[in-house]
């Protein structure tokens, strides 16, 4: 992978690898019995993204038919991971889509309560990102104070959310947050 070419092994019992007693080689070798080995690259813009590695018992090598195939397969690979990470970035962009047309639904049904906006806000955030609970909190008009305004998730029943919220100069994670004015992760 680091020279981002097919490396071929015919012997591996006559490398300095095995010589010098390298454990994972010696174990190659001695208790699986595999003697020649291939390295192929899995290469995307001359860079090698992972390998395909094959292993022999006989010290015999790879043909060069042999090396043509696999690194044909390796170039079939790469392409198949880069249609896998398109869908799946096209599958997230469809569902931060789907998510904001469902809040804006809920806004629209809503002008005169905002906790259904904020449960519908926090479900899809928490969806989104993977996580199995998120809150929301609001500066009372006081300024003195953050009031948690939305749960949602698995919240445990030891975790106190305290009805008289949390005082804006306290240690807690979301006071933090807003003092600082920045996304804040721990």
């Amino acid at each position: 992978m680091r020279e981002a070419r097919t490396v071929q092994i015919y012997d591996l019992s006559k490398t300095q690898l095995y010589l010098d007693g390298d454990q994972t080689t010696v174990r190659i070798v001695d208790e699986e019995g595999l003697l020649s080995r291939m390295s192929v690259p899995l290469l995307k813009d001359g860079m090698a993204l992972d390998s395909i590695m094959l292993s022999r018992i006989q010290p015999t090598g790879f043909s060069e038919s042999e090396v043509l195939l696999i690194e044909t397969f390796a170039a079939q690979a790469v392409i198949a991971i880069e249609n896998v990470r398109q869908f799946r970035e096209m599958q997230e962009r469809l569902e931060r889509e789907k998510a904001l047309a469902e809040i804006l639904d809920v806004i629209s049904r809503s002008r005169d309560d905002e906790a259904p906006v904020f449960d519908i806000i926090l479900k899809s955030a928490a969806r989104l990102c993977g996580a199995p609970v998120a809150g929301l909190v609001l500066l009372n008009e006081l300024g003195d104070t953050l009031m948690v305004k939305g749960v949602w998730g698995d919240v445990d029943s030891r975790l106190e959310l305290p009805s008289n919220g949390f005082a804006v100069d306290s240690d807690v994670f979301p006071a933090r947050a807003f003092r600082a004015a920045e996304t804040l992760h721990c």
